[in-house]
This record gives structure tokens, C-alpha cells and sequence, in this order.
């Protein structure tokens, strides 16, 4: 199934989804591997799950997150991973004909209740395409919410999202295509559902001016006074092309009254298909990165370029800090497909799809006024392969991920179920 391909999850949701065509690395010896990367947990497919979608890090310091594929009944899990190293299954889906749901490509969001929310790309109320999920303390899974996917329905398809849930007890977040856009399949959707759990769109893409496409994996975010701002991989200005869609895309806001608006639009040197995934500073900036795009003199293999990390004021100014170089002459991988990390000295950490020497594996980086740092270059075997999902800091400074593949490898998982990482700061 898609759990075989030498791909992201993102990836290979829009190829299968929206017929967008994934990009193909050559192979090559990675470079040497960052002491402070150690791995947490090598997913094994059954019954914990693969393809790990990133991690959830709550006040305690334990983790949860999804495997979109895998677990006991080989449509996706919801797992916790506790300071002492233990994971456990905190749901597994049963797809078809259940209506819990089947393949989560998102992580999850918990309350301080300690309750964990999250979407499935797939299944739910028949017929539907996907659904907004609650479980727990005691793993009891309570669907919130499945979209409709009957003709005419407007709702929005394939959730794939990790919702937003504000001091009400509101979630917000979005569906990759769907609505009512005139494009085949729709553009996607932006969502609210209440504390009341009454459903609304608050926004429907076009496909024009406003972008298209809200990539699976990442989500929105909410600052203090109730602003969303998100992106989305398309639309925008049609005159820039990149992964054979119209557009590269834009960052837009819904504030607090429900108006939207479109705060940037990317045209290719300040980066294109923004990944998944936005972070605020103390300052209220905000930070991301793109897949592609960048300053073409960096030399970057691909013609489309490597992707860029940018700062976005709340002014709605753009600053690229960092266009990311892979040739012979600078080799620090490239392609970076979820969101970043940023903390209080505003020091940026993420990771990138590309290793160096263009490598199909990935790397974990970090970002300073002195410049970029490869933290970790994945080799693709036991300490994972190609990460996904934005990582997360703790107070000390230690950065939390997941990678898609690599570790173990079996007959169920080609080229590893994925794994769980920390990187520690570096010593003194």
C-alpha cells in the first residue's frame, strides 16, 4: 500500500488525492551523524502503528501522536509514550464498516483535562470522508464530527489536520480538498465546530487570490486574541508554478469576527508550497518553512529550488532567514516539509526531507544568526528516515520529532515503521 513508498505522508496524500506529482532524489553516502540524536522508540506496525505524524509533548513530558497506518486493525493508531519510554496504544481505528475512522495523517491536540483531539483522513458516518475525533483519559473515542461526502455537500473532504481548540472549547481546523470550489475535488475548507458541536465552514478556497490546498499533516494556529493563521500549498499567485499546481500558495488569517484575509502570497523567491505548520514567538512573529522554492544562486539540485525558513511580522512582512543550499559546493539538505520550532532566543530548529549529498532521507536542523546547523542526517536505517510533523522543544532546550520511515524494517514496513526522536542540546 502507500506505507511501501519512498515518499512523505503529505506527499503521497496529494499524489493520490489530488494527482500532484512527488519529486525523486538520487541516492548517497550521508554525512556523519550528530551526537545528540537518540532514538525513543522504533514503531514495529502491529500493534503500535507506522508512520509516525509527529508528536504532541504535554505538561508532564510524556508524548502522543498517530501512525497513520498499522496497529491492530491496520488502519492507524493514537499512541502516548511516557517518560519513562514506554509506549502504549492508546486507540487503534477499525476502518470500514466501524465509523471511528481509518488513517490519521495528523497528530493529535490535547486539553488540560487530558483529553486528546485529532482528525482521520478516511472513514466515519457512512458515507463520509473523514472525521474530528475526541478520546479520553480512559481511551474512549467519541466522534465529534464526520464529513459528508455526498454529492453536494460542502464541508469539506479529507481532514487531515491537527485540530486547534481555544479557551471555549472550540476546535478549528481544515480539510485538503472539498467545499465548493469549481476545481475537481474542491479546494479544501477551513472549519469550526463549537463547544456545541455545531459545525461551520468559516472559509472555502477558490483556487484564485486565496490559495488552495491545505496540506495534510500540519494545522492552524490561534494567538491570544483569537486571530487563525494557516497555509496552503496552491493558489495565490497563478503565474508561479510549482509541483504542477496553479500557484504556490499563501498565508492567510481568519480573525477573530470570521473575515479572511490573505497576509502573503509566495511567488517562489521567498519559497513555494509553504509546509504544513506555523509557530509564533514571544513577539507574536511568525515562523515556517516552504518545500521548494528559494534564492536560485544557492544551487540547489532542483530547479525548483530547496525551500526556504521565513519570519513573518505581525505587520505582515516576509524575511527568508535561511534558502537552503544542496550541490557540491554547500550540502545541507533540503526540502523542508513541516513546520519549525522556535524558542525563547528565537532559534529555529526543523527538519528537511533531503539529506546531504541529496540523500532521500532527511535531516534535523538548527538555525542562528550564525547560520544553519545540520543537527542530524538520517542514513535511512535504524535512526529513521524521512521525519514528518513539526518537532517540539521542552524547557531544556531537548527537540521531540517523529520520522515517517527507517527503523524497524520488516515485510510490513519496506523501509521502516518510523521512529520517535530526541535531540539534547549540545553539551558545555
Amino acid at each position: 500500500m502507500i506505507a511501501g513508498c519512498r515518499a512523505a505522508i503529505w506527499r503521497n496524500a496529494l499524489v493520490s488525492l489530488l494527482g500532484l506529482a512527488g519529486l525523486v532524489a538520487s541516492g548517497a553516502i550521508p554525512q556523519a551523524q550528530a551526537q545528540t540524536y537518540s532514538v525513543l522508540h522504533r514503531f514495529r506496525g502491529h500493534p503500535d502503528g507506522f508512520g509516525p505524524n509527529g508528536v504532541f509533548r504535554d505538561a508532564a513530558g510524556n508524548l502522543f501522536g498517530t501512525g497513520i497506518f498499522g496497529g491492530a486493525y491496520d488502519n492507524g493508531t493514537v499512541f502516548e509514550l511516557d517518560t519513562a519510554g514506554t509506549l502504549s496504544v492508546v486507540h487503534s481505528f477499525k476502518g470500514f464498516p466501524s465509523t471511528d475512522g481509518s488513517f490519521p495523517a495528523a497528530g493529535v491536540v490535547g486539553d488540560d483535562a487530558g483529553n486528546l483531539y485529532g482528525t482521520t483522513t478516511f472513514g466515519g458516518k457512512d458515507p463520509s470522508e473523514g472525521t474530528l475525533y475526541k478520546l479520553d483519559q480512559t481511551g474512549k473515542l467519541t466522534i465529534l464530527y464526520s464529513f459528508c461526502r455526498k454529492q453536494g455537500c460542502t464541508d469539506g473532504e479529507y481532514p487531515a489536520s491537527i485540530p486547534v481548540l481555544d479557551p471555549a472549547g472550540n476546535l478549528y481546523g481544515t480539510a485538503m480538498s472539498g467545499g465548493n470550489c469549481s476545481q475537481v475535488g474542491g479546494c479544501g475548507v477551513v472549519f469550526e465546530l463549537s463547544s456545541a458541536a455545531r459545525y461551520k465552514v468559516l472559509h472555502t478556497f477558490t483556487g484564485g487570490a486565496d490559495g488552495a490546498t491545505p496540506a495534510p499533516g500540519g494545522g492552524l494556529v490561534r494567538d491570544s486574541q483569537g486571530n487563525l493563521y494557516g497555509t496552503v500549498i496552491a493558489g495565490g499567485d497563478l503565474n508561479c508554478s510549482y509541483l504542477g499546481s496553479s500557484g504556490c500558495g499563501t498565508l492567510f488569517k481568519i480573525d477573530a469576527a470570521g473575515a479572511f484575509s490573505v497576509v502573503h502570497t509566495f511567488e517562489g523567491p521567498d519559497g513555494t508550497s509553504p509546509a504544513p505548520g506555523l509557530v509564533f514567538d514571544a513577539a507574536g512573529n511568525l515562523y515556517g518553512a516552504t518545500n521548494g522554492g528559494g534564492t536560485p544562486a544557492k544551487k540547489c539540485f532542483l530547479a525548483g529550488g530547496c525551500g526556504v525558513v521565513f519570519k513573518m511580522t505581525p505587520a505582515g512582512d516576509e524575511t527568508v532567514l535561511h534558502s537552503f543550499c544542496s550541490s557540491k559546493s554547500c550540502d545541507e539538505g533540503a526540502l523542508p516539509q513541516t513546520g519549525v520550532a522556535v524558542d525563547s532566543a528565537g532559534v529555529v530548529y526543523g527538519t528537511t526531507e533531503f539529506g546531504t549529498h541529496q540523500t532521500d532521507w532527511g535531516t534535523v536542523f538548527r538555525l542562528d544568526a550564525a547560520g544553519l546547523t545540520v543537527l542530524h542526517n538520517y542514513a535511512g536505517g535504524k535512526d529513521g528516515a524521512t521525519p514528518q510533523g513539526s518537532p517540539v522543544l521542552d524547557a531544556d532546550g531537548n527537540l521531540y520529532g517523529a520520522t515517517y520511515e527507517g527503523g524497524n524494517i520488516s515485510r510490513r514496513c519496506q523501509f521502516g515503521c518510523g521512529v520517535l526522536f530526541k535531540v539534547a542540546p549540545a553539551a558545555p
